[in-house]
């Protein structure tokens, strides 16, 4: 039962739905747009070996899983469900990790099913069947969701296929040991300080892993160097202004480029790619974002209708992260037949 705040938003936004079934679309500022768009009339869960079906029948919602009818709970129950939970995550502001709620045991053991998390390894949350009200016609779309109720969620995770390599030139190799002995609380920044300082040039050599350069290189011919300039840029800058750092760019020199490639990179990450895995350049996501807010509301970032917003949004509201430098053991100064060498290691996360 033990689930963490985004675990326990997901849940919210699923309840919220099937009871509030007209989407609130909004823009890159969370204002409303639209609120007669789409009405939702079911909504999917997708796991490995379980398929969840939640179906929205006037003023009560059938379960099924795998096809099999489990009960049908009313959306006044539902709502005092919904309530219940956000008043559970909101007493629970400071916990981190994973915990009980357990005003939420009845509405599990009623559909027969503790977990309602999607894979993983998707980039899609939750599903929907949605009635356009503009085409009148229903539309099948998958949705990433994201909240504002606990941690800042990340938008592409540290691993080890996001390691990026970088090449170090004219440094006396007597430095290596002090310049990897710097332990300050900014050690990152200050290891390349001492190597500037010293006459070292630093440039990129390669993304280590080779379905991640591909998956750039999808997005954009120059998008691996892209994203080596700016990540080295903001260790020497101090900044994680993703945007800002995409402006200043050294491959990018036209500003609208840098910014509409950096909208392309934060769409692909969001919707469809994976640094491990070679990706066809298509998304998975095709609905836009689902976002749990602060006030208890639930807001839709639309890919269909607003897709500029959607990019807009994604460019106004992410930020380059540090991952652990002793997990990924970064910028600790290597020699091998080519020279020096160092890794720093890519991801990129919501503010």
């Amino acid at each position: 039962m033990a689930k963490n705040k985004g675990e326990w938003s997901e849940i919210y936004a699923l309840l919220y739905l099937l009871i509030n079934n007209k989407l609130n679309i909004v823009d890159e500022n969370l204002t409303v747009l639209n609120k007669n768009l789409f009405e939702v009339k079911k909504i999917f869960i997708t796991q490995k070996k379980k398929h969840i079906i939640f179906i929205v029948v006037k003023d009560t919602i059938e379960v099924y899983i795998n096809d099999k009818f489990i009960t049908s709970l009313s959306k006044t129950e539902i709502k005092q469900y919904k309530e219940m939970l956000i008043s559970a995550i909101k007493q629970k502001h400071s916990k981190k990790g994973a915990f009980d709620i357990q005003e939420m045991e009845t509405f599990f053991e009623k559909i027969k099913t503790e977990n309602i998390k999607a894979s993983s390894k998707s980039k899609e949350d939750i599903a929907l069947l949605n009635k356009d009200l503009i085409q009148q016609k229903e539309i099948y779309l998958t949705y990433s969701i994201k909240s504002q109720l606990g941690k800042s969620a990340t938008i592409l995770n540290a691993s080890d296929s996001t390691n990026i390599r970088y090449k170090v030139y004219d440094l006396d190799k007597v430095n290596l040991k002090n310049i990897n002995n710097i332990n300050t609380k900014r050690k990152l920044i200050d290891r390349i300080q001492m190597i500037k300082t010293l006459g070292g040039k630093i440039v990129f050599d390669k993304i280590e892993n080779k379905n991640f350069e591909y998956n750039l290189k999808m997005i954009d011919s120059l998008m691996p160097e892209a994203i080596a300039d700016v990540l080295l840029k903001s260790y020497e800058l101090n900044t994680k202004n993703l945007k800002y750092l995409f402006e200043i760019s050294s491959i990018y020199t036209e500003k609208k480029l840098a910014l509409k490639k950096l909208s392309d990179l934060l769409n692909a990450s969001s919707f469809g790619m994976m640094p491990s895995k070679l990706w066809n350049g298509y998304n998975t996501v095709n609905g836009g974002i689902i976002i749990v807010c602060n006030n208890e509301e639930i807001y839709v970032l639309d890919l269909i209708y607003y897709p500029e917003k959607v990019n807009k949004y994604l460019v106004k509201e992410t930020k380059l992260d540090s991952p652990s430098s002793s997990r990924y053991d970064m910028l600790h100064l290597k020699e091998d037949e080519n020279g020096i060498y160092f890794t720093l290691n890519l991801q990129i996360r919501y503010i």
